[in-house]
């Protein structure tokens, strides 16, 4: 885990966020071709926003920009909110694993 941390915080910052990325036997790639049941919304955002999934997820969890994990959901329902009304503005990131696959999304808090 600690390696694709690793691999996905230089993915963004080189800004290599969709890009694919060897994680174990599995290509990971951010778009909608692979992983088309994933929708967060609002993003960017001021304070909650949603992960939508019609797709079994092992576990989600939520980085602040020094990638320290601030909320993480085991089996999390279809619908999972989060709420950054008390964290500062900023990037953040999510981490959805399902089925030995993982995919980052880029959170933006405005306010």
């Amino acid at each position: 885990m600690k390696k694709l941390i690793t691999l996905i915080i230089i993915c963004l910052y080189l800004n290599l966020e969709g890009q694919s990325f060897k994680s174990g036997t599995n290509y990971i790639n951010d778009t909608n071709q692979v992983f088309p049941s994933f929708i967060v919304y609002p993003n960017p955002t001021n304070d909650i926003f949603y992960l939508t999934t019609n797709t079994k997820t092992l576990s989600v969890s939520l980085l602040n920009n020094k990638m320290e994990v601030i909320q993480t959901n085991i089996n999390p329902n279809i619908e999972t909110r989060f709420n950054l009304d008390r964290r500062a503005k900023g990037i953040y990131l999510l981490i959805i694993e399902m089925n030995n696959k993982t995919i980052s999304k880029k959170v933006v808090k405005q306010k």
